[in-house]
Formats: C-alpha cells, structure tokens, sequence
C-alpha cells in the first residue's frame, strides 16, 4: 500500500498484497488498527474484492464497492443492504469512460476515503493455450493496470491523512510467469506504480 503524507515528510514504502495471501479475519484485524470509516474497493464482486468487502463490513465500516455490471453485485448488495452509508456503484473498468464517470460520482459527493483498495482484476485462462489479440492485450492493460492509476490519480485528493491505497498484485508481476506473460506484465507495471508513489 501507499500512505499519502504531507510534503517534505517520509513516506512509507509501498508493497503488494499477493493473491493467496488474504486472510479475512487478518484484514479484520487491520482494518480495525487502521480505525477507517470509508473504503472504497474496485472489484467487490467475487475473488479477493468480495472477500475484503466482508472483512470491513464485518469491522462495522463503510463502502464504496465497484461492480462491472449491476447482474454481478447480488452479493455485494445484500453485504451492504443493511449499511444506508455504503454503496455499490456500477462501472466496466475495461472503458475508460466507465472510469471516468465512477471518480466524477464518487469526487461530486464531497466524501473522504479512509483507504482504496485497488483489487479489479482479470487473468483469461486461454492465455496459456493461444495468442491474444491487441485488443485482448489492451484490455488486459486497462483493467489490471490503468484503472488502478487512473483511480489513484483522480481520487487521492479524497484520501484522509491518515489513509492510504492497496494495490492487489501477484507474484507473476514481480517474477513473471511463462504461462500468464501479459497478465505477468500487466502486474509488473502496478507493482511499480505502486512503489514509485512511495
């Protein structure tokens, strides 16, 4: 994670959360020493995203969950149905517009987020067995990579002093991996994103 700091302070060096790393009751725990109010977490829908929002959930804090298309949010929905502060709003990070209209909703609502959780992602199981297309490829980029930057950039204005951003990485960015070579690359890019805003 990054933690945004006044200038001329330190500030802390980034690292990766590593898919296969989560632990739910761990994050529990983390969240409750973080003491946030807000979290806004791209992905909230299933796999790791899903499982983050159930930890802060259950640490009584809000939410601010992305889903890709309103069919995807069933369980993110009833996760939050009884919380009147937390939301799920709908945005395909695959389009950049779709992006764009998220940060313009989340920054028109005048909030601050405790911490954002970049945890949006997607790894196509055919890479390993054929060639992906540049469009493929491009939209490899665009959800793994440049919605998380994009999100970052726009939205860190709305950070709390004493928040911050997670970047949800894997190993395949920081080694590579011969089966997963665009997805390998696509993280390898966030790792050093992520360390660059340290």
């Amino acid at each position: 994670f990054y933690q945004p700091i006044p200038l001329g302070a330190q500030r802390p060096r980034s690292s990766i959360t590593k898919p296969g790393t989560v632990c739910t009751s761990g994050l529990l725990c983390y969240y409750q020493e973080m003491k946030a109010e807000l979290v806004l977490i791209t992905g909230a829908t299933s796999g790791i995203g899903f499982a983050i929002c159930s930890a802060v959930r259950a640490a009584d804090m809000h939410i601010i969950g992305t889903q890709k298309k309103v069919a995807h949010g069933e369980k993110l929905r009833a996760l939050i149905a009884d919380d009147p502060l937390s939301r799920a709003l709908t945005a395909d990070l695959s389009r950049e517009s779709e992006i764009e209209e998220l940060c313009k909703e989340i920054k028109g609502n005048d909030i601050s987020i405790s911490w954002t959780i970049h945890a949006a992602g997607m790894l196509d199981e055919h890479e390993r067995d054929s060639v992906l297309s540049s469009e493929r490829i491009r939209e490899y980029f665009q959800v793994n990579t440049l919605a998380a930057m994009r999100v970052s950039q726009t939205l860190e204005p709305l950070i709390a002093f004493d928040g911050g951003e997670i970047f949800i990485g894997s190993t395949a960015g920081l080694r590579g991996n011969s089966g997963f070579p665009v997805y390998a690359a696509t993280k390898a890019a966030l790792h050093n994103f992520a360390l660059s805003l340290s």
